[in-house]
């Protein structure tokens, strides 16, 4: 099964291991992801789940945009992504929450 976290970078700053040395970290903001589109093999040939991350305005979003975000009953996003998945019975759980 696949993993995939969308989020945006907020910065950088270190943390300090047990020793003392500090080592360099990147902090990201995650979520909240909704999901766009489940793909399925019967209808597009293979499984893969879209996700959706940060709305924006309305009146920044094309058309096909706005079509494909309203069958899913949510707002136009900023960062659309597909996660190809192999595992089915993920997936199935997906659709649960859809």
């Amino acid at each position: 099964m696949n993993v995939a976290l969308l989020g945006e970078k907020i910065g950088m700053t270190q943390v300090f291991d047990d020793n003392g040395t500090a080592h360099g970290v990147t902090v990201i903001q995650l979520g909240p992801c909704q999901v766009l589109q489940v793909k399925t093999p019967e209808k597009d040939g293979y499984h893969s789940v879209q996700l959706g991350y940060k709305d924006k305005a309305k009146k920044s979003a094309t058309k096909a945009e706005l079509g494909h975000v309203e069958k899913a009953k949510a707002a136009p996003k900023q960062y659309v992504k597909e996660i190809r998945q192999d595992a089915i019975e993920w997936l199935g759980f997906v659709r649960e929450f859809c």
